[in-house]
């Protein structure tokens, strides 16, 4: 029993994730890390904490931004709007 030539027999409980990294590219010394996600949507974490995600569509643009709290605390704030008419803030 076992040994070499021995076969494991597939389960079909294994699922794979809904959604899943399909490319990505590390710019971390100068910029971030960008990704592509299988659901078409492209985004960016910037070293900076910030981050922008791209609809798969091309045009929605989702940015969200990390703020800090009078008390110390981190936060995100999102924003959305499109690519072709985005507010001054996403010009990095």
């Amino acid at each position: 029993a076992g040994g070499a030539g021995a076969t494991v027999p597939m389960t079909s409980s294994l699922q794979l994730p809904a959604v899943w990294v399909s490319r990505w590219v590390d710019y971390s010394k100068k910029y971030g890390l960008g990704y592509k996600l299988s659901t078409g949507c492209a985004g960016v974490f910037f070293n900076d904490a910030t981050k922008m995600l791209l609809k798969p569509d091309g045009d929605g643009l989702d940015y969200v931004e990390r703020l800090r709290g009078g008390d110390g605390t981190k936060f995100d704030v999102r924003s959305r709007s499109s690519l072709a008419a985005h507010g001054p803030e996403l010009t990095k």
